[in-house]
């Protein structure tokens, strides 16, 4: 039930606002992690990375799903988008990347939609504790 369980409980009257998305955080150490963010995670044989240059393609109609849903739980949004033949991505907004201390590891920017994109072994490996 990826993000379901926030749903659910939602329509129940209860609020997860730590268990929004497909990614949440069940043990302390990733409380702050998830307070800050609104995880997606996409997985598509072509994402079209060059339809941002359109304003077309899945990328940027899961950037936009996942930028809509974080506002709407006051948090910043962050898309893991991974598609067939290329490495994992880490889609952030200008301020998630500022947060992470990760700004200077962008690849490649979209500030119409305000989307940088990173690398996710860049991410793993620079982005610091919020």
């Amino acid at each position: 039930m990826s993000g379901g369980r926030a749903t659910i409980s939602s329509s129940k009257g209860k609020s997860l606002i730590a268990q929004v998305g497909d990614i949440s955080c069940i043990d302390p150490i990733g409380s702050k992690f998830a307070e800050s963010f609104y995880c997606e995670c996409k997985f598509y044989a072509n994402l079209d990375y060059l339809g941002l240059l359109k304003d077309t393609g899945k990328l940027l109609e899961f950037w936009l799903d996942t930028k809509t849903k974080s506002e709407d739980c006051g948090k910043n949004p962050l898309l893991i988008a991974k598609q067939n033949r290329i490495l994992p991505m880490a889609c952030l907004n200008e301020e998630g990347a500022k947060q992470l201390g990760i700004r200077h590891r962008t690849i490649l920017m979209a500030p119409k939609h305000d989307l940088r994109i990173v690398p996710w072994h860049e991410f793993i490996k620079y982005a610091e504790r919020p």
